[in-house]
């Protein structure tokens, strides 16, 4: 289990991501920069080309999460990154191919949007899968903002929205800065990055432990003397400080093991470090399904055409915002205020769940009446949009659980769950582009309506996903049962309190002094206090020696 978030609705993340989606809707989904009809063929150029860059990038970065999140620690690196998305999002309003440089900055445009929205992913996926502790209610509050947003560039004279647009991303990626500033609390201290280190080196031999049918706990360092407080640094400084060899170190002088050759990183090594945790198959088969199901939505979405097809005029524009609006906010803000403030007898899983079969069925009841109607297919088509909204967040929040639960890289987690959803839009953006017009929309919502069914039945059900999430195998179960019962046996035995009892368990398991002090809503000094007194009361004076009793030895 990673380090559990320390945050309840992050304003950092509510309005960076928010101008991050606004942005990227006014760019690529329905392209607020070209208002001349004569533009069209620019505009859908600039779409395909855009999309396929941004594809390609979110793959790129899933694959090289060390480098993506060490570069987000890098000032220098986030402002050259900011400077370029909104020279590429300036460039893109003046791309006209039939003008003289035209095609030059039709070019950069694509190129530099296209990196830049499959970065700014990258930020704000690691920071709700690493800052962010209640997922939905924050995705929730920055898609209402972002529909905000959006209207507003929508109904703007058309140079202040060019203006405007430029510099979201360089807000976006301001806030991300600011918001993991060492002076905000959000910042990696250097205990917390090596017992990172080192709750991976222990979930390694829990889960040898649980194939063998023995017990087995991993030991950490001792802790940090009563009163002194550990020092923040910068993202990248903590990056640095997870380099191979200190991750290396860690593993081996905690678990007693072999280190591994290398850390995780990239979707191999991610997905084969998690094949090894207990229920890590499981995991594997989510993330698998999860991908799949991205995958076969955004075809769904592509099919429905909610991208702009260019040359759209101030007027359609302006009825388009203002049907988003309505059609976001409302389920957008019903969806917050059930994750909020909900006291049913339901976990927040199966609000999940619910929240997951709400967006099908928002998408599948708007294609069914556009596909019976045949008429105000744009209405419908921003209904449609709504649910996928919805369906973003369900599968934000379902990369962020996995994240937490299974301590995988956030960033190879996002940017390939959100690149696998913008592969499929892309496809069915084509595919939707090459199907006779004469087959009118029949066909299109016709095969998207398949597509939807299919997905749901046999790829990713609201069921399938209760049953995952946070649901550890019975082997596991019976394995963590018997360590908890032990444990409370020696408790017993040497009189310990209540309290110390919970620290005890904790050590057993390997966690820090930090983390522990986490856990329990107690400063560090409150628990190295406890520490000492479990020491004194079963005489003993290391942290090994506390584990060799654990293990009977």
């Amino acid at each position: 289990m990673t380090q559990k978030p320390a945050n309840d609705i992050s304003l950092f993340f509510t309005f960076g991501y928010a101008a991050t989606f606004a942005w990227a809707s006014a760019v690529f989904f329905h392209n607020l920069l070209f208002t001349d009809i004569s533009l069209a063929v620019t505009c859908s150029a600039f779409y395909i080309a855009g999309m396929a860059i941004s594809v390609v990038s979110l793959a790129a970065m899933g694959s090289l999460d060390a480098l993506v999140r060490r570069s987000m620690g890098s000032r220098v690196a986030l402002c050259v990154i900011a400077a370029l998305t909104c020279i590429g999002t300036f460039c893109t309003a003046h791309a006209a191919i039939e003008t003289e440089y035209g095609p030059v900055a039709l070019f950069a445009g694509i190129i530099f949007t296209g990196l830049g929205s499959g970065y700014l992913i990258a930020l704000w996926g690691w920071f709700i899968g690493n800052k962010v502790e209640k997922a939905a209610s924050n995705l929730c509050m920055a898609y209402a903002l972002a529909a905000v947003l959006f209207f507003l560039l929508a109904v703007a004279p058309h140079p202040v929205t060019v203006a405007a647009a430029s510099l979201l991303p360089a807000v976006s990626v301001a806030l991300f800065a600011v918001g993991t500033s060492p002076r905000r609390g959000l910042a990696v201290s250097e205990e917390e990055i090596l017992a990172t280190a080192r709750r991976r080196a222990a979930t390694l031999v829990e889960a040898k432990a649980s194939r063998t049918g023995t017990l087995t706990a991993s030991a950490t360092s001792q802790p940090a003397a009563a009163g002194t407080t550990t020092p923040k640094v910068s993202l990248a400084k903590a990056f640095k400080k997870l380099s191979e060899k200190q991750v290396d170190d860690a593993a081996s002088a905690d678990s007693g093991q072999a280190a591994p050759a290398k850390p995780e990183q990239g979707v191999r090594a991610s997905l084969s470090n998690l094949a090894s945790q207990p229920q890590g198959n499981t995991y594997v088969e989510f993330l698998l399904r999860s991908a799949v199901a991205a995958v076969l939505f955004g075809i769904v979405v592509g099919l429905m055409n909610y991208t702009s097809q260019g040359g759209a005029s101030a007027g359609d524009n302006m009825t388009f915002a203002f049907m988003f609006l309505g059609a976001t906010e409302v389920p957008v803000l019903l969806l917050f205020a059930y994750f909020q403030f909900h006291s049913g007898d339901s976990v927040p899983k199966q609000r999940f769940a619910h929240m997951y079969l709400a967006a099908i069925l928002v998408l599948f009841v708007s294609l069914l009446l556009a596909n019976a109607t045949q008429t105000h297919q744009e209405l419908f088509a921003v209904i449609g949009l709504a649910g996928y909204v919805c369906l973003k967040i369900a599968f934000w929040t379902l990369f962020a659980s996995i994240v937490y639960a299974s301590g995988v890289s956030a960033v190879t987690v996002f940017c390939i769950g959100e690149g696998c959803q913008a592969a499929g839009l892309f496809a069915g953006s084509l595919l939707s582009g090459v199907i006779p017009t004469t087959s009118g929309y029949a066909l299109v919502d016709s095969i998207a309506i398949g597509v939807l069914i299919l997905t749901y039945i046999f790829v990713l059900n609201d069921r399938k996903v209760y049953a995952i999430l946070y649901e550890p195998a019975p082997a596991v179960i019976d394995e963590r049962a018997r360590f908890q019962a032990r444990c409370e046996e020696i408790a017993t035995q040497y009189s310990l309190s209540k309290r110390e009892t919970e620290v005890f368990l904790l050590m057993a398991r390997g966690h820090s002094a930090a983390r522990m002090a986490e856990d329990l809503y107690v400063s560090t000094g409150t628990v190295n206090s406890h520490v000492k007194s479990i020491y004194r009361k079963m005489g003993i004076h290391s942290k090994q020696e506390l584990l060799n009793i654990v293990e009977g030895q």
